[in-house]
């Protein structure tokens, strides 16, 4: 089963709801005079009180399509520990709408999603469509164990802007 921690829409770690104790009271950390170096819990929300709270979880076909979106949207080398994660789908800007530039974003898409097996590549489908003068729309399919689904995406090749739409 595949998890991941939860994305905001600008790729910040999503934080969960805050935690509760048995009774479903709120749960705090409060710092005490005195035991300045040990946190203690708390319901009782005061000054300096900071809230409990884990980080945000995806499960299954969010964290699919959570991590689809992150590598589709990277640049290699955004991320410095792994340099080839990324469909560096900014290489097409500039480039004409035509099959060869189609068929160039479908491989660098397929490359991102393969990379370190986070996908199989048979278990990947991806449609390149012209929508516009200046714009492709690809059309990724996944069947793998969470489940099929489609999650369509638009790069304007002008300026590289892309848009994402779940199906």
């Amino acid at each position: 089963m595949r998890v991941d921690f939860r994305l905001t829409p600008e790729g910040d770690l999503d934080l969960g709801p805050q935690q509760t104790d048995a009774n479903g009271n709120l749960l705090y950390y409060q710092h005490y005079a005195g035991l300045a170096a040990l946190p203690m819990e708390t319901t009782r929300p005061g000054d300096g009180a900071v809230p409990i709270r884990d980080a945000g979880l995806v499960y299954l076909q969010e964290a699919d399509l959570q991590l689809i979106k992150s590598r589709v949207q990277t640049d290699n080398p955004d991320w410095h520990w792994f340099p080839q994660v990324g469909a560096n789908l900014s290489d097409l800007i500039g480039r004409r709408n035509n099959p060869a530039t189609a068929a160039a974003g479908k491989a660098q898409i397929l490359a991102a999603l393969t990379y370190d097996n986070a996908f199989k590549a048979e278990d990947i489908t991806i449609d390149a469509i012209p929508v516009g003068v200046n714009e492709l729309l690809f059309d990724l399919r996944l069947t793998n164990r969470t489940g099929s689904y489609r999650f369509l995406l638009t790069l304007d090749v002008t300026i590289g802007v892309t848009n994402f739409y779940e199906a």
